[in-house]
């Protein structure tokens, strides 16, 4: 669940499981973790369906990170689910720091009462000018 927009805990269960078990690691060609995390009792006093997660995280590069999430319903009942995956990369200038390919995009803003809104071109924020 994402933040407090659903009836369950918020963030959900999967932030705060200590569940996780690494499914797999490999260095060829890239450095990657797999990561799997399976609905157990204590799951499903949270959150009442049953799933499957596998995270996985890859270095593709000395620049380039992937990461991928992959849900599974194993059961035939239907699964409701939000995402929110969260970086949380260290920036020694924040004026620096962009995020591109978002234009365009509706979003809620939280910082805003809940306000929907559309995002606009990506700001240069020491020039004060599109870049």
């Amino acid at each position: 669940q994402f933040n407090e927009r659903g009836p369950y805990m918020r963030h959900g269960i999967v932030r705060t499981s200590d569940a996780w078990e690494v499914v797999r690691t490999s260095t060829d060609p890239y450095p990657c973790v797999v990561l799997g995390l399976v609905d157990s009792e204590a799951a499903r006093a949270e959150f009442p369906s049953s799933f499957k997660l596998q995270y996985s995280v890859t270095l593709d590069g000395p620049e380039s990170v992937s990461t991928a999430l992959t849900v599974i319903n194993p059961s035939d009942e239907p699964l409701t689910f939000t995402t929110a995956l969260h970086t949380y990369f260290a920036c020694s200038d924040v004026l620096a720091a962009r995020v591109r390919g978002l234009q365009g995009v509706g979003y809620v803003d939280s910082a805003n009462g809940g306000a929907e809104a559309t995002q606009a071109i990506v700001m240069n924020y020491r020039r004060n000018e599109p870049s």
